[in-house]
């Protein structure tokens, strides 16, 4: 049954409660299209539009917003007891509402009408309360400070009901004046100090590190050792955060003084044998050991990486263009070290650190369309990113780029290492000579 007595009368009063931000830009999609940005005030007939299932309208929260909600994506049966019990909900503090893709994944929100001390809170004090309890449950909070969020009740988004879990066929104006009676959720009876975290994680121990140990002091213990020992050396140098060269050359010298006769090829003096496995053995250890743990201590390297053949590759990919072989060596330098994955996932503001907020998409999608990017849209907010696959010639961790044994991941830094004077680099990366100036921007620096 309604509570009003025409929709002239309920109209007003979705405008205030739901859509009271109506200065824009504002979000804008048709049914299976993207989202599109309007850049101008949003009016009622694109309201209106919304409310009838025409298309969807998004728009940043106001500053006192009346009601908040929980984003709940591919969430899972114990979804809404766990938000329940995790913030103290009573019955009619809530409503459950569908999310348009509702019937392909079980997305919902979750309404609440917060109040402090009885009156709208600030969307940033709401934030700073709620937040952290929301991210425990599994869920997204809005309003946010500057993302816009669909507004309620258009195309697909129909109240829940919570004992059979059935959307409910209802009018947005009588759904409207369910929502209105929530009851509010005092946010001043939640505790404001911070949680934080401050263990340090603990690195996992390692059972052969005696062995190594008692390898640099005794030297090779027996016939048919030396293989082996040389691999539990090299992953004793790895976890030693000793940089790849320094690990072959003291591999080389302990070879050479401690085999006490207990190596065949030592002892036929084919030291080039030797020394190729030595190179091989700690180029594998350093590619293949400890990969998704925290050894190496050393943020730097594994951060991000970039070799040699990468900058030929952008040349292939990218020729004469300078602004997309930045992007892409930004790209490759965060998934070198994550590459053993079969997918890595990579979160959105990564992305706009690689091509910025506004040319990210259609950089993907340039990638995509040369048969470099594949990309796995399955995502789950505050759980896990978007994951990706990028096609990149192979190249082990023994074969980055360092100055200073830190990792370089500059453009520039990286192209006049590799190739020396700024004629060698505008060949070997087919650029232009307009392009000369940019070689020396700054580090970190989005064309």
């Amino acid at each position: 049954m309604l509570s009003w007595t025409s929709l002239e009368e309920a109209f007003p009063v979705y405008k205030e409660y739901i859509a009271k931000e109506r200065s824009g830009p504002y979000g804008h999609q048709w049914p299976g299209m993207d989202w599109r940005t309007r850049y101008k005030p949003l009016s009622d007939p694109a309201i209106q539009a919304h409310l009838e299932g025409t298309y969807w309208v998004a728009t940043k929260a106001p500053w006192y917003p009346r009601l908040s909600f929980l984003d709940f994506d591919h969430p899972d049966p114990e979804a809404v007891a766990r938000a329940v019990d995790t913030l103290g909900l009573s019955s009619g503090q809530y409503l459950l509402c569908t999310s348009p893709s509702w019937w392909e994944s079980g997305n919902f929100h979750m309404m609440l009408a917060t109040r402090f001390h009885d009156a709208p809170a600030t969307k940033r004090l709401i934030l700073d309360l709620l937040k952290k309890s929301v991210h425990d449950i599994g869920a997204e909070l809005y309003p946010q400070l500057n993302r816009k969020f669909r507004l309620s009740f258009g195309k697909d988004q129909r109240l829940i009901d919570e004992e059979t879990g059935a959307p409910l066929e209802m009018h947005w104006s009588e759904m409207l004046s369910w929502a209105l009676k929530i009851d509010p959720y005092p946010l001043e009876e939640l505790p404001r100090q911070l949680e934080l975290d401050l263990r340090e994680p603990r690195p996992e121990p390692w059972i052969r590190k005696a062995e190594a140990e008692g390898l640099l002091e005794e030297g090779l213990p027996g016939p048919s050792t030396r293989h082996n020992a040389c691999l539990t050396l090299a992953i004793y140098s790895y976890r030693q955060n000793k940089d790849p060269g320094d690990a072959r050359r003291k591999l080389k010298q302990w070879i050479k003084a401690s085999h006490h006769g207990f190596s065949r090829q030592v002892n036929r003096g084919n030291w080039r044998l030797v020394y190729r496995e030595i190179d091989e053995v700690v180029a594998w250890a350093y590619a293949n050991y400890g990969r998704g743990k925290i050894w190496p201590d050393s943020t730097h390297n594994l951060e991000g990486w970039i070799a040699a053949k990468d900058l030929a590759f952008l040349a292939e990919v990218f020729p004469r263009d300078i602004v997309n072989q930045r992007r892409l060596l930004k790209l490759i330098a965060y998934y070198r070290p994550r590459s053993y994955h079969d997918w890595v996932y990579i979160p959105r503001w990564r992305w706009f650190g690689i091509a910025r907020k506004e040319t990210y998409k259609s950089f993907q999608g340039v990638l995509e369309s040369k048969g470099l990017l594949n990309v796995n849209d399955s995502y789950r907010v505050s759980g896990y990113s978007k994951s990706f696959q990028l096609k990149l010639p192979y190249a082990s961790l023994s074969e980055r780029l360092v100055e200073d044994d830190r990792a370089i991941q500059d453009y520039g830094q990286a192209v006049f290492k590799v190739y020396g004077s700024v004629r060698d680099v505008l060949e070997a990366l087919r650029l232009p000579r307009s392009t000369a100036y940019d070689l020396r921007k700054p580090k970190n620096l989005e064309p």
